[in-house]
């Protein structure tokens, strides 16, 4: 055993800590964060520093820390700022810090925008088209139009024109997978 664990740690050497991919075990939690909690602990034993250091830093108490080591605290919960202070210990970028806390979800990098929004975007693309721009109706009749039509008329568009503004509508939005599929099937029979 390190000295650390002779000092009276309460936690697991870095090394113990098991990998992020595998799946726990005996009905041990998933620990989210893990990568940036092994950081840590290395960081510690590498500097000869007690769990104490870094408890001190977030502030939190060391049972705390431990709860956040074995899944029972999410170590993103502490907020930002703290997670702040454990970047500048570690001495790497706040964002880099984050990611490992598993602080950010992959929707937090892509821009959220409505059926709606998505839609306006189809109807300034043909508003811009030189052979559609005299069939577009006004913004106000195209917000009265029901959204049914105003999908069918996209799809029209996207078909004449060769783009491919429903893909991106049918992953953001799956139920409009089944409309549209339906739609080239039936056109593609006929």
């Amino acid at each position: 055993m390190s000295d650390l664990h002779e000092q009276g740690s309460l936690l697991p050497e870095a090394t113990e800590v098991e990998a992020d991919d595998e799946e726990p075990q005996d009905g041990k939690p998933k620990i989210e964060g893990r990568k940036l909690i092994t950081l840590i602990k290395k960081t510690l034993i590498e500097r000869g520093l007690p769990d104490r250091h870094i408890a001190d830093l977030m502030g939190v108490t060391t049972i705390y820390w431990a709860s956040m080591c074995n899944g029972h605290r999410k170590i993103k919960s502490v907020g930002k700022d703290k997670l702040e202070r454990v970047a500048e210990f570690l001495g790497m970028p706040t964002v880099q810090v984050l990611v490992l806390a598993e602080y950010f979800e992959p929707t937090d990098f892509y821009v959220k925008r409505t059926l709606d929004d998505e839609l306006n975007i189809v109807r300034e693309a043909m508003q811009a088209d030189p052979n559609w721009v005299s069939l577009v109706p006004s913004f106000k009749e195209w917000e009265q139009l029901p959204v049914n039509t105003r999908i069918l008329l996209a799809l029209l568009y996207e078909r004449e024109a060769g783009r491919n503004f429903m893909r991106k509508l049918q992953m953001e939005h799956p139920a409009l997978a089944t409309t549209t599929d339906t739609g080239s099937k039936k056109a593609k029979a006929a």
